[in-house]
C-alpha cells in the first residue's frame, strides 16, 4: 500500500500574525523619540534616521505621511524638523498604525467582511475576541509610554540604537 502523502507544513509570516509594515514600526519608533526629546521640541529627521538606522529618504516619507495624519508639526528651514503635534499621552500606537495599514475593524477573521452570523459561529467568534483584546491594547497604549521607557533604558545605560541594529542584522 503506497504511503500517503505528507503535507508540507506551513509556517507563519516572520514576526507572527500580527505583523505590520516597517513604516508602522519606524513611525512609532519616530515618534517615541520625539516625546523622549520633549515632544514639543523640534528634531531633525536625520537625528532621528540617525539614532534608528533608517534611510533619510524612508523616513521623510513616513514622516509625511504622520503629518498629514495630524500626528506631527513640520517645521521648514534653518531650524527646521518635526515635533508632535499633541501630548504623546494622547497618541495611541492604533492612531499610528492606522496612518500606514489603514483602519482596523473587527470584522470577521475568516470572511475579512462583516458577518451576520458571528453569534452563532464559535470560531468566528473566539477570533474576534482576540482580536478585540488585539485593538483594546493598541488603544491603550501610547507613544508617550515609549518614549518614557526610551528614557529608562538609556538612564540604564542601554543604547536603543544599538539594540534595534543589532536586530536588524
Amino acid at each position: 500500500m503506497p504511503k500517503p502523502k505528507t503535507r508540507t507544513k506551513l509556517s507563519p509570516a516572520r514576526g507572527g500574525p500580527m505583523q505590520m509594515t516597517a513604516s508602522s514600526g519606524y513611525a512609532i519608533h519616530g515618534l517615541a523619540y520625539l516625546s523622549y526629546k520633549g515632544g514639543d521640541v523640534v528634531i531633525y529627521l536625520s537625528e532621528i534616521a540617525e539614532y534608528f538606522s533608517i534611510p533619510s529618504s524612508y523616513l521623510a516619507k513616513v514622516f509625511q505621511a504622520l503629518a498629514r495624519g495630524g500626528l506631527v508639526v513640520s517645521y521648514r528651514g534653518a531650524k527646521g524638523g518635526y515635533a508632535l503635534s499633541r501630548p504623546g499621552d494622547q497618541i495611541t500606537l492604533r492612531a499610528v498604525i492606522e496612518i500606514f495599514e489603514g483602519p482596523i475593524r473587527n470584522d470577521c477573521p475568516l470572511m475579512r467582511s462583516p458577518c451576520n452570523a458571528r453569534s452563532l459561529c464559535s470560531v468566528s467568534e473566539r477570533l474576534g475576541q482576540a482580536q478585540q483584546a488585539f485593538l483594546d491594547e493598541l488603544d491603550r497604549h501610547t507613544i508617550d509610554e515609549i518614549g518614557k521607557d526610551f528614557a529608562r533604558m538609556e538612564k540604564q545605560g542601554v543604547r536603543l540604537d544599538r539594540i534595534i541594529r543589532d536586530a536588524r542584522r
